[in-house]
């Protein structure tokens, strides 16, 4: 929740960044309104922060343990996701599965998302542009080096099932699985814990 010009307003997509983004739009359907380009009430626009929904982009898809999924696949996507999975999630284990396209800036990613976790499991999206997990998971040991964090466990477990089983076979239920990086294996990470 957080108000902004004297009205009291609730935004359910997680992510520190939301509030701007939600008065952004605010500010943007009120100048359409004043405009008269468009007829849109102070309820709709309360009742549509509410509820707005973003597939693969910090939601949560399970309790016990806690199972986000996000997109993240680029240093400024990485930034946010890290800082909000900080704010959200103190003092708790965080396991990270991670699948990456080969072109896109993983090690920037990387670099960003490793330190929240000292946990990661890497998987081969199914895709001609995925990076094998065996390259994902020495990037991962490489980056934990640059970075002089020690103690860390990095699971090269190739296909996205037996990732995920390794999350929960790792995850105790008062643990949080963070699932990101390609949109594209994301959907059998969501499948997955649907069933």
């Amino acid at each position: 929740c957080f108000e902004y010009k004297g009205t009291q307003y609730e935004v359910s997509l997680m992510g520190i960044h939301q509030i701007q983004n939600s008065i952004l739009a605010i500010d943007t359907v009120n100048a359409l309104v004043q405009a008269g380009k468009t007829k849109v009430s102070q309820t709709d626009i309360k009742l549509g922060l509410k509820n707005a929904k973003w597939q693969g982009r910090l939601e949560k898809i399970q309790d016990n343990p806690t199972v986000i999924i996000d997109g993240a696949h680029n240093e400024g996507a990485a930034i946010v996701l890290a800082k909000t999975m900080e704010q959200a999630f103190p003092n708790k284990r965080i396991i990270l599965l991670v699948g990456m396209f080969g072109d896109k800036d993983y090690n920037s990613v990387l670099r960003n998302i490793l330190p929240l976790s000292r946990d990661v499991i890497t998987v081969t999206t199914h895709t001609e542009r995925a990076l094998n997990s065996t390259d994902l998971a020495k990037a991962v040991i490489e980056t934990y080096k640059e970075l002089g964090l020690e103690s860390y466990h990095v699971y090269d477990e190739d296909r996205i099932t037996d990732g995920i089983n390794k999350a929960i076979q790792i995850a105790n239920k008062d643990d949080v699985i963070l699932a990101f990086g390609s949109l594209s294996y994301l959907r059998d990470v969501k499948a997955r814990f649907n069933k």
